[in-house]
């Protein structure tokens, strides 16, 4: 039970950056169709911000996969789960504070290889 409870924060917040990160691609494809709409969408913002959500599913998702599978495969307990949460917390309290500062355009143009002083 306890590797359940252990990856399930993972494959939560997993789904979440899944679903966020598509609501940004889908928000990046509008100016294409509609060009009115490029002066109310700031690409700029949105495409470093997909690439960083769709970037953090696919961790997530590998970290809650390892999470659940490795005790199987072992057939032993996580000796630290501590750990795993505290872990957990560190990795969504820094790609919270990178979203938001990708939204508050705190950033000096090299979107992908940066995060704000605060992350």
């Amino acid at each position: 039970m306890q590797k359940r409870q252990l990856a399930t924060p993972y494959l939560a917040a997993a789904g979440i950056t899944l679903l966020l990160g598509t609501l940004c691609g889908v928000l990046c494809s509008v100016p294409h169709g509609w060009p009115e709409t490029l002066h109310t969408l700031n690409l700029q913002k949105l495409r470093p911000l997909h690439t960083t959500l769709v970037m953090a599913w696919i961790f997530a998702a590998y970290l809650g996969a390892l999470l659940h599978f490795i005790p199987s495969v072992t057939r032993r307990p996580w000796p630290y789960p501590r750990l795993v949460r505290i872990q957990f917390g560190l990795l969504a309290t820094g790609g919270v504070v990178a979203c938001v500062a990708y939204l508050a355009g705190v950033f000096s143009g090299r979107e992908y290889m940066e995060f704000p002083l605060a992350v």
